[in-house]
């Protein structure tokens, strides 16, 4: 039997935000993970880089390049469930099983080559017109789940938060001013919006490069809302990436979405801190 061990930085991240749940998962993954190399004829290659989660990159029978990742995060099921469209949409790794534990969540998908991060090559080598061809086909689509969170209630809870404890570094916690000033924007928006497909977490970290130039989301946020927010948080990510203004309004444009509202969530997105 293969014997694994979640690294101490990911045990100890999990410990932080879920002090419950991170132990008996890192135990259960020992288990679980030889269970799955198992079941698929597979091998170990590597373990990536994960903030929460154990991300390990395997090679199965056939010669198949797979990913399984398992997650102690009470909303792992959600964000398998989002990531399963986003799949079968075309933008994100092919998911071929989803398994809810009793400590987490397996989620087994393709390997995406050659898999670099978006973040790590530069935004400015994609033109906003590639940018908005990731995330023009989320537009209109539903939600796969009806009692998916909105992603507009989890931002309100950080505009509300006077002590947000996963800022970026150099980050402080927007001025009570301008955050009341964007939770009078997130209501407007959360009144005639929709609950709709939303990946919630488009910084390039998340976009990977594929091959033929395409470009594949991961890491869905597990939650619902509209286009118009993804749009937004990429072309400030993206912006800060290279120093440059806000990149929102030519990506909104180029997926063919609303610009006015894609601002409104920017400013909303920009006092939340995401």
């Amino acid at each position: 039997m293969t014997r694994i061990e979640v690294p101490t930085a990911i045990v100890d991240a999990a410990r932080r935000r879920w002090p419950d749940r991170a132990d008996a998962w890192a135990h259960a993954v020992r288990v679980e993970f030889p269970a799955l190399l198992w079941q698929y004829g597979a091998r170990p290659v590597t373990v990536h880089a994960g903030r929460y989660a154990y991300v390990a990159e395997v090679r199965a029978r056939g010669g198949a390049r797979l990913i399984f990742r398992a997650s102690p995060d009470p909303a792992g099921e959600d964000q398998a469930s989002v990531a399963v469209v986003l799949a079968k949409l075309g933008v994100s790794p092919a998911v071929h099983e989803v398994q809810v534990t009793e400590t987490g969540c397996w989620t087994v998908m393709d390997r995406v080559e050659p898999g670099t991060p978006l973040g790590n090559t530069g935004a400015s080598a994609l033109s906003a017109a590639e940018l908005g061809a990731i995330l023009r086909p989320l537009a209109g689509k539903p939600a796969p789940l009806p009692n998916l969170p909105y992603i507009g209630d989890w931002l309100r809870s950080r505009l509300e938060d006077d002590h947000l404890a996963d800022l970026a570094p150099g980050r402080a916690v927007a001025p009570r001013g301008e955050r009341d000033a964007a939770l009078m924007i997130l209501n407007e928006l959360a009144s005639t919006g929709e609950r709709g497909l939303c990946h919630g977490d488009t910084s390039p970290g998340n976009i990977l490069k594929a091959a033929d130039r395409k470009h594949c989301l991961i890491d869905p946020r597990g939650m619902c809302g509209e286009i118009n927010y993804d749009v937004a948080v990429l072309g400030l990510k993206a912006a800060r990436a290279i120093t440059r203004p806000s990149r929102s309004g030519a990506i909104a444009l180029a997926a063919d979405v609303d610009v006015a509202r894609t601002m409104q969530w920017e400013l909303v997105a920009m006092a939340a801190r995401v």
